[in-house]
């Protein structure tokens, strides 16, 4: 986790690892996601650091957007381990911290239309950026062609990859 993302916490390492949705709250958890849960992501040829997609996100935040970034929050993990994601893009876009990230991605808002163009209920930021996500129900939508469209979206050349539920990663495509 050090070499990939600069600190020792095991965010994304343990997904890797482990597979589903995990959660590092000191010990990790990990909770199975159905196989049909696919993620469909436009990687560009764009530097922006964690660092500097932090810089634009407030230290501080009044209670009433903690709790509802919070609740929102639960309410994406909830969704992904049910598989429901017909609503999941109420909770899981336009987030505080994404309307402030998204203006330091050139191509964010052609890359949130295509996703929804071809097929994908919710589409958000991965991570800390400027990798976008798409995530679908494969057994309505395919994830290739969404992760193609969002990757020609970008106003950087960008790849598309596509992930499934199960456990751990692997590589299915990309560009």
């Amino acid at each position: 986790e050090r070499a990939s993302a600069g600190a020792p916490h095991a965010d994304n390492v343990s997904a890797a690892l482990f597979g589903g949705l995990t959660c590092v709250a000191g010990p990790v958890f990990s909770w199975h996601i159905p196989e049909y849960v696919a993620f469909a992501l436009a990687v560009p040829r764009l530097e922006l650091t964690t660092k500097a997609m932090r810089r634009v996100v407030p230290k501080i935040w009044p209670r009433a957007v903690h709790t509802r970034e919070t609740a929102r929050a639960v309410a994406t993990a909830f969704m992904l381990v049910r598989g429901e994601l017909a609503r999941l893009d109420e909770v899981i876009g336009n987030s505080v911290v994404e309307r402030r990230r998204s203006r330091l991605i050139p191509g964010y808002d052609a890359v949130i239309a295509a996703a929804r163009h071809t097929g994908a209920p919710a589409v958000t930021i991965s991570g800390s950026g400027p990798t976008m996500v798409a995530i679908v129900d494969s057994r309505r939508t395919d994830p290739g062609p969404v992760a193609e469209a969002m990757a020609r979206a970008f106003q950087h050349d960008a790849k598309a990859i596509v992930a499934c539920g199960g456990s751990g990663a692997r590589l299915e495509e990309t560009r």
